[in-house]
């Protein structure tokens, strides 16, 4: 590398950049603050986040508690999208593919 290059360490440039933003809004802890009590959940196998987890965050990642994934939110008139539910009759389905789409003058990809 020559001598006008600059390394960044994107990891250290970023935590600069949350503290400021932190301070900027007041929102720093206090120092006589209780110390912060961590909840930690998955939705899949929670030993297996917890092995990750621990690599990541450090040996206080204790209990990991298994949760169900909240189903998905679906917008009103696009319950086709889900494939338990028909497409109502006044919303057509649409291939995103060009060459299912009868008449389509697009090549398909």
């Amino acid at each position: 590398m020559g001598e006008d290059v600059t390394l960044v360490t994107s990891s250290q440039e970023t935590a600069k950049d949350v503290y400021r933003e932190l301070a900027r809004g007041d929102l720093l802890r206090a120092p006589d603050a209780p110390a912060p009590r961590h909840e930690f959940r998955a939705t899949g196998d929670p030993e297996s986040f917890a092995v990750l987890a621990r690599r990541f965050l450090g040996p206080e990642v204790g209990r990991v508690r298994r949760v169900e994934p909240a189903p998905a939110a679906v917008a009103p008139g696009f319950e086709a999208a889900r494939p338990d539910t028909a497409a109502p009759a006044s919303i057509p389905v649409i291939p995103s593919d060009p060459a299912l789409v009868p008449n389509s003058s697009e090549d398909p990809v």
